[in-house]
């Protein structure tokens, strides 16, 4: 019999059970109901017997579950599960029966709880299954399953024994076993899983859908180490990459970026075309290695690194950057260096055959044009921004050295980017930006709140413009790039003394002050903390490029390596003079004093020689494995001449 839909309704003021069957029918009412409500009388289909007492009762238990429903704090665990049971019942009964041999039936249930018909596990005829499944049931199998009865759907786990003697030659339940079960005899189950597979075969992948060309050209973009950790990952992409070609490509890509940068070994020792097979892929498999190990040293710090000096100022180095293979400085001599990072290592080697402490570099150059001090500089797209203490800003060309404008602007610290150049000054509009050509003023980023101080640090992000300042009570203020909008605002404890430098990080700034300390700033929650990394005032603050490691340089004469992660220190390298400015790339760490010198750090592959080569002289020609036989050697031969005498 099929039961009829039943809308939601509000329960009748007083329901009266209908009279017996003895009695006589009840008279028409006067009035037909709204034609909202269903009537009591509605017809019935005559071929089909109708229970009016049943039907009468289960609409009165479903209108009250549905009321008890809007109180989900009083309603218990069997109500809800009652409730849900009508309704799905009413809504598979509208739905077309499934086609036959498109489902199974719960034979027998077991693991009932009290006298309730509900059992924990289902049982069932394997065979019945096995039609629909597709193959044979075995123990311990995961399926995805419909109860067409109650509606619910879900992963199972089935089991190919009849489980404790009941009716059925297989059983399960949901999965994970955590969840509870309620299954019933003759409860109707389909399996789904074979369609969500299919379907999901028909889905296509990110890999697939990439031509075999474009994942040549990709793949051939990465580094050696992301290629092969690509290769590992993903069958397709191994694929591709079994052709030498790529390797090739992938090889002569990463020497020429190296050299631009003045890092690693040049295209002359990585090997040329024509090479037996596997020979760049097995280039590719050492750059890798070689990485692994320069950053493994990066941790050891000054044991495994070789220091050079270059003397490159007379004054104090007060900022740096490495731009295009070149190491960018300035001074307070009133000059500008650009250092050409290739062939240094040869340089300091020969310097070092010569006992020289310290060497000039041959190929830099010196921008002669400022008056006084050259306080900051920053490059972009081969041309960089100075400033100076006498009241200019210049713009250059890398390229020769030419001087290509001049504005009399006041400013402490500058920015370069694309067409734009930010000026950090003081005042209610401690930032404000030109137009790179003309000279012209585009854009004002203003904060009259007190203090306002002079602006010691500036910082740019593709959203975000920050900036610190000199004052005692010092803040630390972010502005929206293209609104100039101030939007973040950070009033640092008063022992800070100021903010000496600032690094715009993804969510955070940090901030060196004048104390010693570092303190980062959350732009998620407005908070920050601090924490003592210095004796004296930071001067610089530096990500290194694997994005996790802090360098930071400061009045002690110390330059730390510090983990973001952990914010433990794993490295301090110790000078004799003070640190201004600290710059690295992948292998070199570079350290601004202020007596005009820049200590280099070299981790390379190349350093390392240097120091087998070091170690190999000092030792007498022996190496390290030789001199320790030979220590052990005299030990033993002087333990057997006092054993002579004894």
């Amino acid at each position: 019999m099929a039961f009829p839909s039943y809308p939601s309704l509000p329960p009748p003021p007083s329901p009266t059970p209908p009279p017996p069957a003895s009695s006589p029918p009840a008279p028409d009412p006067p009035a037909a109901p709204p034609p909202s409500e269903p009537s009591a009388e509605a017809p019935h289909d005559a071929a089909e017997p109708y229970d009016e007492e049943a039907m009468f009762a289960i609409h009165v238990e479903h209108l009250a579950l549905q009321q008890r429903a809007r109180h989900e704090d009083e309603l218990d665990e069997d109500a809800r599960y009652r409730l849900h049971l009508l309704t799905r019942r009413a809504r598979a009964d509208d739905e077309p029966s499934p086609p036959a041999g498109a489902w199974f039936r719960v034979v027998a249930v077991d693991h009932a709880k009290g006298k309730r018909a509900e059992g924990q596990y289902f049982h069932f005829f394997a065979r019945e299954a096995e039609a629909q499944l597709g193959r044979a049931v075995v123990d311990g199998m995961v399926a995805e399953l419909r109860n067409l009865t109650s509606g619910e759907e879900g992963a199972v786990k089935l089991w190919r024994r009849s489980g404790g003697g009941a009716e059925g030659d297989a059983h399960g339940r949901w999965q994970p076993e955590r969840r509870e079960s309620r299954w019933r005899r003759g409860d109707r189950l389909q399996i789904v899983g074979e369609a969500r597979e299919a379907a999901a075969a028909r889905r296509v992948s990110l890999e697939e859908a990439l031509s075999e060309e474009v994942a040549r050209e990709v793949l051939s973009l990465l580094r050696p180490a992301d290629a092969m950790a690509a290769a590992a990952v993903c069958v397709s992409w191994r694929r591709v990459l079994r052709d030498e070609a790529v390797w090739e490509t992938l090889c002569r890509r990463e020497a020429a970026a190296r050299r631009r940068r003045g890092e690693g070994e040049g295209l002359e020792e990585w090997g040329e075309a024509g090479e037996p097979e596997g020979a760049w892929r097995r280039r590719a498999a050492r750059a890798a290695a070689d990485d692994a190990a320069v950053a493994a040293r990066w941790r050891r710090g000054e044991a495994a690194c070789v220091e050079d000096a270059l003397r490159v100022h007379k004054d104090s180095v007060l900022a740096m950057q490495l731009h295009e293979g070149q190491l960018l400085s300035a001074s307070a001599d009133h000059t500008l260096a650009a250092t050409p990072l290739a062939g240094l290592r040869a340089e300091a080697s020969a310097a070092a055959a010569r006992q020289a402490r310290g060497f000039a570099p041959r190929r830099a150059a010196a921008f002669h044009g400022h008056a006084a001090a050259v306080l900051h500089l920053h490059a972009d797209a081969g041309r960089v921004a100075s400033c100076s203490s006498d009241g200019s800003v210049l713009l250059w060309s890398l390229d020769g050295g030419a001087l290509l404008r001049r504005w009399p602007l006041r400013a402490y610290c500058v920015h370069l980017a694309a067409a734009r150049l930010y000026c950090g000054g003081e005042g209610a509009e401690p930032l404000r930006a030109y137009d790179a050509a003309s000279g012209a003023a585009v854009a004002a980023y203003a904060d009259p709140t007190p203090p306002l101080g002079v602006t010691s640090s500036l910082q740019r992000s593709s959203e975000l413009l920050a900036a610190g300042n000199t004052f005692s009570a010092s803040q630390l203020r972010a502005w929206d790039l293209r609104t100039a909008a101030l939007t973040h605002r950070f009033h640092l404890p008063g022992a800070s003394k100021g903010a000496r430098c600032v690094l715009l990080l993804a969510d955070s700034i940090l901030v060196g002050c004048a104390n010693g300390s570092i303190v980062r700033c959350d732009l998620r929650s407005g908070r920050f903390a601090a924490c003592l990394a210095h004796a004296e005032c930071v001067n610089s603050l530096h990500l290194h490029h694997d994005q996790h490691t802090l360098i930071s340089a400061a009045d002690d004469c110390l330059v730390k390596l510090t983990d973001l992660r952990t914010l433990g220190t794993f490295s301090a390298h110790k000078l004799k003079r003070v640190v201004y400015s600290a710059v690295s790339d992948s292998e070199r760490l570079y350290a601004g004093c202020d007596d005009g010198v820049i200590h280099c750090f070299d981790f390379s592959i190349q350093a390392k020689r240097t120091l087998e080569r070091r170690d190999l002289h000092a030792a007498g020609g022996f190496t390290a494995a030789q001199q320790r036989a030979l220590n052990e050697a005299l030990q033993a031969s002087r333990a057997r001449q006092d054993s002579r005498f004894m």
